[in-house]
């Protein structure tokens, strides 16, 4: 399934659906068609995601009849479409949420005639709920030439999957492991504590969704504000190193490698159904530190044009912003492990 969007009258709402996230930092993305909405699907659209987001959204389409007007060109109408929901695209694998476009411009510049067409969209500018987007549209049967070019700004929804769907508590999903997948989770739970240098009951065990092979024990560092262990610079040489890693069962394992923000968002939606009274990164539990704010470095992912991604709650609510490698500040580390 690919990216695909949701009028709701007022604003275009775009997603991308929870498998293609999750597997998004992993795995190499071929061209995918017979996606996205009916309407994408009467279209023909087809989507080539990235592997990361030092990379570019693409969306394709065949120049048909149908699709054009009576000079025999690409309606003006389907190319705004496509800078749309390229655009959107784009902006939900970035944010991994829902995103509505707030205001799209076009400069049409020559006619689509041959096709197949080609919408790139290029982020210019995000912040922690806002984008901008640059798209280009070529027709490639035309030796690529520049068709339109839109500015596109969008902003991230709210998160209502990880943030107001009830979850199942740590205790309750722990209940129900296997004897063998709970030993290995408390163990790793145990072996956490004594390498931080924290208390068990501060590394909590949370239900993770792991795409088709179901869901699995994540084992994470739940309390406070995480570590405090430098910039992302200074972590990933200790990660280098070898220095975060723990030993489970013999076998030596990176405790940054699962830290990304499907792991975050299950990290707080544990914490809301398990009722407890400060959220992690939140404003609340960032008072009682030495920082106005803190904010979880999301280690398992990549840095997009050299920033490093980072994960906050704001009013309830998780987030997600990028910043530069070598900042100090409120930045914390969590050690996570996912248990298969």
């Amino acid at each position: 399934m690919g990216p695909s969007s949701v009028d709701d009258g007022r604003t275009r709402r775009h997603r991308v659906p929870g498998p293609i996230l999750t597997r998004a930092m992993s795995s190499t993305f071929q061209t995918m068609e017979n996606s996205g909405t009916p309407f994408h699907r009467s279209l023909g659209l087809r989507w080539t995601m990235p592997t990361d987001r030092t990379e570019d959204v693409a969306v394709e389409m065949d120049v048909g009849e149908e699709f054009c007007g009576p000079a025999g060109s690409l309606e003006g109408g389907i190319v705004s479409t496509l800078i749309d929901v390229a655009a959107g695209s784009a902006a939900a694998f970035s944010y991994g949420r829902l995103v509505a476009t707030q205001h799209l411009a076009i400069s049409f510049l020559s006619p689509g005639r041959k096709g197949p067409v080609r919408a790139t969209a290029q982020m210019l500018r995000q912040g922690k709920t806002d984008m901008v987007c640059e798209v280009r549209v070529v027709d490639l049967g035309m030796d690529s030439r520049l068709m339109a070019v839109g500015l596109v700004t969008l902003r991230a929804l709210a998160d209502r999957a990880a943030s107001e769907a009830p979850g199942l508590t740590g205790e309750a999903f722990v209940e129900g492991l296997s004897a063998e997948t709970r030993a290995r989770a408390l163990s790793t739970r145990h072996a956490m504590a004594a390498k931080f240098g924290v208390e068990a009951d501060a590394v909590r065990i949370v239900p993770f969704d792991f795409g088709p092979d179901g869901t699995r024990p994540l084992v994470i560092l739940g309390s406070g504000n995480g570590l405090k262990m430098g910039s992302w610079d200074d972590i990933a040489e200790e990660r280098r190193q070898g220095s975060l890693a723990i030993d489970i069962d013999g076998v030596t394992v990176d405790t940054g490698e699962a830290m990304t923000w499907a792991a975050y968002q299950a990290l707080v939606r544990e914490a809301k159904a398990s009722g407890m009274a400060t959220l992690p990164d939140s404003a609340e539990v960032a008072a009682q530190g030495d920082q106005p704010w803190t904010c979880t470095l999301l280690t398992g992912e990549a840095t997009s044009d050299g920033r490093a991604p980072f994960a906050f709650v704001n009013e309830g609510r998780p987030g997600r912003s990028w910043g530069g490698t070598d900042y100090l500040g409120g930045l914390r580390f969590r050690p996570a492990v996912v248990i298969e």
